[in-house]
Order: structure tokens, then C-alpha cells, then sequence
């Protein structure tokens, strides 16, 4: 499960993760897509990565939530 706290610096790191997430989804299938893709490709360390998130269909989650609520 993800954790998002109201803190706006929390909210900017998962919206980094999830555009990283997403970058990398433009070149890898989702099962090849690993967290150090996904750091590399947001600009976040590992550890701010596992504060949010548990795994990579945590940031899938998050994104398809995200979807719904609009």
C-alpha cells in the first residue's frame, strides 16, 4: 500500500515517482520496470521511494486512484 501524507513535499515526491513510473513505462513492459528504473527516472533516492511506497504496483495503484478521483 502506498502512504501520502498531506505534506506538499510528500505529494511532490509521489507525483515524481508516478511520472517516473509512467516514463519508464513508455520503454519497458510493466513487469521489467524495477524501483532502481523508476529512481533513476524521477530524480528520487530509494529510501524517499520506500517512505511512499511499498513496490512498483504500489505506484500503479496510486496512479490508477488518482484516475478515478477525477
Amino acid at each position: 500500500m502506498y502512504r501520502i501524507s498531506q505534506d506538499p513535499r510528500v505529494k511532490k515526491s509521489a507525483e515524481l515517482i508516478s511520472n517516473g513510473f509512467i516514463t519508464c513505462s513508455h520503454s519497458k513492459k510493466y513487469n521489467d520496470i524495477t524501483i532502481s528504473d523508476i529512481q533513476q527516472a524521477s530524480g528520487v533516492s530509494r529510501s524517499t521511494f520506500y517512505r511512499i511506497f511499498d513496490n512498483t504496483e504500489d505506484v500503479l495503484l496510486y496512479i490508477c486512484d488518482k484516475l478515478c478521483m477525477q
